[in-house]
């Protein structure tokens, strides 16, 4: 899991409810963070293997999950009213619920760092980072991240609230279990299971033709890159983002885990084909780092092979960052992608 950086990750904070949360993705991630007991959570009252999101569970209410902290929770019946404090979270509700069910939304989930944006307009409450305004919203859910601290998560649930705690995942194949996860707690099985089969489909379109594209090729070394020389080793989100694209992590690569501050030296030695990065303080990025003396002979700089790629693909915890696989192949594979647009994802709901 991963730590924030004040200056990165306003897509992944949500809110920054310090009573609640103790922190987002991006740099610096880290393999550590809060509680992980459980993947994401499991459904408590069936025959499911403990840690798994299985929608197999009973559809009627009231209905038991055990969370990512290890709690059995008892939801009384199908939510209406939902809050979460992570945008990874949000942009999961939205594709499963629409707006019409939170209670509150971030400002942050009406910004361009959102994949929701739009959607998130049409939530009249924003949520703000002090408790009692959370519960003045009386919602009937609070969905948290896995950064939320226990003894707090604890106060608010002796305040009246219902709260479920499941993990920011990584990887793309979390992410789907996490969906039916929430799936089940929002009581939206049915919508989790066709999510779930449209994504599986849709990444399934893309390891083929980028298997294709790579056929008798050497897979091009990528790094992500950010403007005070952070980078994503092994156990990231880019990890898998630049492995789905048919890249190497370079990072990864030469034995960085998390997110690892490197020097100029070390950028050259990683020598990338591809330097990979998003829109945050991307002038200070071009004209400190990449138009540095020292980096001239670095093959992705020499060849013109960096790329910009929106935060809200890129850094995203939630499914959304599939399409930074895509639009990151996209760059690594230019000739067998010419033509190929990728259309952002929608979600009609009945």
């Amino acid at each position: 899991m991963q730590n924030k950086l004040a200056w990165l990750r306003p897509l992944l904070i949500g809110v920054l409810i310090a009573l609640l949360l103790a922190g987002c993705g991006s740099p610096a991630d880290t393999t550590a963070g809060g509680p992980s007991p459980d993947p994401a959570g499991s459904l408590a009252a069936d025959p499911v293997p403990e840690g798994s999101t299985g929608a197999a569970a009973g559809s009627g209410w009231p209905r038991e999950v055990t969370d990512a902290f290890g709690e059995t929770v008892v939801i009384a019946a199908k939510p209406q009213r939902v809050i979460t404090l992570s945008l990874g979270l949000d942009e999961i509700v939205m594709a499963l619920a629409g707006p019409e069910r939170f209670a509150a939304i971030s400002e942050v989930a009406r910004s361009a760092y959102s994949n929701i944006a739009a959607q998130a307009q049409q939530v009249p409450e924003t949520v703000t980072g002090d408790l009692e305004h959370v519960l003045g919203l009386n919602p009937d859910l609070l969905l948290l991240d896995g950064f939320a601290q226990p003894d707090l998560v604890a106060q608010a649930r002796a305040a009246g609230l219902t709260i479920v705690v499941t993990d920011l995942h990584d990887t793309f194949a979390e992410h789907l279990e996490n969906v039916e996860f929430i799936g089940y707690v929002l009581g939206e099985e049915e919508r989790a299971a066709a999510l779930r089969a449209a994504l599986e489909e849709r990444a399934a379109a893309l390891a083929e033709r980028v298997a294709a594209a790579g056929q008798g090729k050497p897979a091009p070394r990528v790094l992500h890159l950010t403007p005070s020389l952070y980078v994503p080793g092994a156990g990231t989100t880019s990890q898998d983002i630049i492995e789905r694209a048919g890249g190497v992590n370079a990072a990864a690569e030469a034995g960085l885990e998390g997110w690892q501050q490197i020097s100029l030296e070390k950028v050259v030695e990683l020598a990338p084909d591809v330097i990979v990065h998003d829109e945050f303080d991307a002038g200070r990025l071009r004209s400190e780092i990449l138009e540095h003396p020292s980096l001239a002979d670095v093959r992705a700089i020499r060849e013109g092979r960096v790329y910009e790629i929106p935060s809200r693909y890129l850094t995203t915890l939630s499914f959304w960052n599939l399409r930074g696989a895509e639009e990151l192949a996209r760059r690594l594979w230019p000739e067998a992608f010419e033509g190929v647009t990728f259309e952002d994802f929608t979600f009609a709901l009945d």
